[in-house]
């Protein structure tokens, strides 16, 4: 619970097939301003509660470009299957108040994301979980806690990670907060086949 109704954010992380490696450049929290991000992100200081969860969802993916950008790393694209995993997890941790990776049920995000029809074989997977309440559930804030998370910041910013879906649910996963957002991020990279296919390719114009 809150002491004094004080706002507060809790963030996690999973991964799959070794997905946490640092990229390079500066390891520091942000390599953006604070005001830089919210500036060139609509919505990014807005309650997901005064906005649609669409425009907070656009908010937070482009807060995580920016910090892509600032480290000359390729933008993360939009996939509807990640989104849709995405959306459902945050929907079930805040209407069932858990907090985890792994429903209680015992499915974890690799199921999840393949029984939304992503494909995740071969591929590298992970997923950034948070929740806040008041101020701390904005997609700035969100995405500001898992850049000074190592290891959510390692997912972040991490090259061979290419796709990216979010999904944000209204509450939190703890009873009686009834005024926090709750974050999932699912992010893919190449499959494996897909990755030989395009080496091939390059070697075949090469030659």
């Amino acid at each position: 619970m809150i002491l004094g109704g004080r706002p507060r954010i809790v963030l996690s992380l999973a991964s799959a097939t070794l997905v946490v490696s640092m990229a390079g450049g500066p390891d520091r929290v942000s390599a953006l301003p604070d005001s830089a991000g919210t500036r060139s992100c609509p919505g990014a200081n807005a309650s997901p509660r005064t906005q649609t969860l669409d425009r907070a969802g656009q908010a937070a993916l482009c807060l995580l470009n920016a910090e892509r950008a600032a480290r000359k790393l390729a933008a993360l694209a939009p996939d509807a299957r990640l989104r849709a995993a995405a959306e459902r997890h945050s929907r079930d941790m805040a209407k069932n108040d858990f907090f985890d990776h792994v429903t209680p049920g015992g499915i974890g995000f690799v199921e999840r994301v393949s029984a939304a029809g992503f494909a995740s074989s071969g591929a590298s997977l992970a997923e950034n979980i948070a929740w806040g309440t008041g101020s701390l559930g904005r997609p700035a804030m969100v995405v500001k806690g898992w850049m000074r998370s190592a290891p959510h910041r390692a997912t972040i910013l991490n090259p061979a990670l290419r796709r990216v879906g979010i999904g944000i649910a209204l509450d939190a996963p703890e009873p009686g907060l009834g005024n926090g957002a709750t974050y999932t991020a699912d992010f893919a990279g190449a499959s494996s086949r897909r990755t030989a296919r395009a080496r091939a390719a390059r070697s075949r114009r090469s030659r």
